[in-house]
């Protein structure tokens, strides 16, 4: 994952290639809940705008699925840097 403009100036989250991406409205996220939710549809990234500081979004990899649980702590949309907090998980 890597941050960049977002095509329209104000920052996202760039997602690898086949990956699966959820947003959570809730104020925590575990990777069952991650697993059942992300969607399959193919996504460009997360807009900073989608994922202001203190939301949680994850990543489950297609190919392994292996998960990552994102916390935002900071965006900035003048350079396209994010601070995060992440848990990864793998699955057994």
């Amino acid at each position: 994952m890597s941050t960049n403009s977002g095509g329209d100036g104000h920052g996202a989250f760039e997602l690898p290639d086949d990956t699966d991406v959820y947003i959570s409205p809730e104020p925590s996220l575990t990777p069952d809940r991650c697993a059942a939710q992300a969607s399959p549809a193919p996504s460009y990234g997360v807009r900073f705008r989608q994922a202001p500081p203190r939301t949680l979004f994850c990543l489950r990899s297609r190919k392994t699925g292996e998960i990552a649980v994102i916390k935002v702590i900071e965006t900035d949309d003048g350079n396209y840097a994010a601070k995060i907090a992440l848990d990864y998980y793998r699955p057994r």
